[in-house]
């Protein structure tokens, strides 16, 4: 009995995650547009383990454009970025860097970054895993984890 009592409960879980992630395939395109906040982690080998990075997205159909910045101290780099939404799946990379800052002996890296839409404790999130390579060497891969700027009145 406590099986089947379990196995219900389980059943009930993994059918509002899947409802849940249907709703955010449906909402997505509304959802994504406009400005993102959050950070960027680098395991090793940056200028920093963090950064603060914020992302400003436009949507047409399922493609993105947009564009980036990534500080940390006083170093910075601004992007243009591009990409594809797929579902609740945003795939986003930089194409170009439009102005930095950076000390000498270092380079920003162009990233490509396979991020998740989700929806946690009423925020909206997109989170995933960065690789990239700079004008030096292949960069040490990180995390992107960025919440949806909320109107305020």
């Amino acid at each position: 009995m406590k099986r089947f009592l379990y196995s219900i409960l389980l059943l009930f879980c993994f059918s509002g995650i899947i409802a849940q992630e249907k709703e955010l395939e449906i909402m997505a395109p509304f959802i994504l547009e406009g400005e993102w906040s959050g950070k960027l982690t680098q395991v090793s080998g940056g200028i920093a383990r963090e950064y603060n990075y914020e992302i400003k997205i436009s949507l047409q159909d399922s493609i993105i454009s947009g564009k980036a910045s990534l500080k940390s101290g006083s170093n910075y780099a601004y992007f243009d970025i591009k990409g594809t939404l797929k579902g609740s799946s945003v795939e986003l990379e930089d194409l170009r860097i439009t102005n930095e800052l950076i000390p000498s002996r270092s380079a920003w890296c162009i990233k490509k970054m396979p991020l998740k839409l989700k929806f946690l404790n009423g925020v909206f999130l997109l989170e995933g895993p960065w690789t990239g390579t700079s004008t030096l060497k292949p960069c040490t891969p990180g995390m992107v984890y960025l919440w949806k700027a909320t109107v305020r009145a």
